[in-house]
């Protein structure tokens, strides 16, 4: 089951938008229609309150 989306951003790249999925960050290219999860900073975390 996919996961929901929480929120969208618009990027400076137009065919890239970043979601806010439940869970973590991804980016959504529009022009070939896929996701990507992976993190671009391994750096960044994402925490979930309990």
């Amino acid at each position: 089951m996919p996961e929901r989306l929480a929120t969208v951003a618009l990027c400076a790249d137009t065919n890239v938008l970043l979601l806010g999925l439940v869970s973590r960050l991804a980016f959504f290219d529009l022009s070939t229609g896929t996701i990507d999860t992976t993190p671009s900073c391994p750096s960044n975390r994402i925490f979930r309150h309990a």
